[in-house]
């Protein structure tokens, strides 16, 4: 397992005020930027969130985590599990396949998001990762 920076975000503010909305498919998490202004995530289509304060997060000791960005979490054991939990539900289904673990600080606790990919609008402009959307197969 190992923290990747998503490229093009812009630095968080050292505790980011947070707030998180979901609607169908997405989950929508706002954070302070480190210049104060406000970054909005949209992530979709939504698999799974999970918010932990930061006493019950221990990165590994060989992973250390950058409080001041957005990554995404290669080789997530969350991913595997919620993989497993799947194929026991429906073996057929394939859509964690397409799954990104995210993983942003949020003043003092964790925010994780498993999704296909995120989109976001900040002051210097927006963006989305990964460049190319995967189209889940529903409106």
């Amino acid at each position: 397992m190992r923290y990747v920076p998503v490229n093009g975000l812009p630095s968080l503010h050292p505790l980011p005020a947070a707030t998180l909305s979901m609607a169908e498919h997405h989950v929508v998490v706002e954070l302070d930027e480190a210049s104060g202004e406000r970054l909005r995530l949209d992530f979709s289509p939504l698999q799974a969130v999970r918010i932990r304060t930061v006493d019950l997060f221990i990165p590994p000791e060989e992973t250390p985590f950058d409080r001041r960005a957005v990554v995404e979490v290669v080789d997530s054991p969350w991913l595997a599990d919620l993989s497993a939990d799947l194929a026991r539900a429906d073996s057929r289904a394939t859509f964690m396949e397409h799954s990104r673990h995210f993983l942003m600080p949020a003043g003092d606790a964790v925010i994780e998001v498993a999704a296909w990919g995120v989109e976001w609008t900040a002051a210097g402009g927006g963006g989305r990762y990964p460049e190319e959307k995967v189209d889940p197969g529903w409106p």
